[in-house]
């Protein structure tokens, strides 16, 4: 397959829109769920594009005890964990560990940041809901895995996944657990997000915050006029 490269997120996102456009889509009842910070303008666009509401799913990476750049599980906000088994084996990582880890991870990361960017508030309930996790790539698959577990236990309706680029293993691994995987490339030899686009510079704290203001300010909208 030829190899794909992105100018910059615009294109990212005009392509993906469609990939939607051609599967000609109900997403009218759906919920967008964002699952990385680098991924918020990518999903504020998508939600304006198909005029759905947002939400973000804050999570967290826990890392080998020896090795702080090597991820070995994903933590969510509703403390759902998606672990890197092989990794754990082959370290000889206690599951003692991995749990204790994530429960400090959501204690010290996870609520204060949730306080930062949603005052505090929890995840809207999700139960019922047609949900489309969105993220502007996809690499080793664990946090959109979480992503999904989240979703499962939080009795969502549906579950589809969108994202520009990802590699063929992790497409495999999700067509298995979630309705339908959504995207413009996968790639064999995936190198990371970063290598599929020109230009992917990371976004600045106080955009990252108003985004999520802007959609929570809608939801306590909404909130208040069903309650009117």
């Amino acid at each position: 397959m030829k190899f794909l490269q992105f100018a910059n997120r615009q294109e990212a996102l005009e392509k993906l829109v469609d990939v939607l456009m051609v599967r000609n889509l109900d997403f009218s009842q759906s919920v967008l769920l964002a699952t990385s910070f680098d991924g918020a303008y990518f999903a504020d666009e998508l939600a304006k594009i198909l005029k759905i509401p947002l939400e973000y799913l804050f999570t967290q990476t826990l890392c080998a005890p020896l090795n702080p750049e090597c991820q070995i599980a994903i933590v969510s906000e509703e403390l759902d964990i998606v672990m890197h088994e092989n990794l754990i084996n082959a370290f000889g990582i206690s599951l003692d560990y991995v749990y204790g880890e994530a429960k400090r991870q959501y204690e010290e990361s996870i609520i204060p940041t949730r306080y930062q960017y949603r005052k505090g508030e929890l995840l809207s309930s999700l139960r019922g809901q047609d949900v489309l996790i969105v993220d502007q790539g996809i690499d080793t698959g664990l946090t959109v895995m979480c992503a999904i577990k989240t979703c499962v236990n939080l009795n969502a309706k549906s579950i589809r996944v969108a994202t520009p680029i990802l590699p063929t293993s992790v497409l495999e691994a999700l067509d298995k657990v979630c309705d339908e995987v959504l995207y413009v490339q996968s790639m064999e030899h995936f190198v990371n997000i970063e290598h599929y686009y020109k230009e992917l510079k990371p976004l600045e704290s106080k955009m990252i915050e108003d985004i999520l203001d802007k959609h929570l300010s809608y939801k306590r909208k909404d909130t208040t006029d069903e309650h009117q």
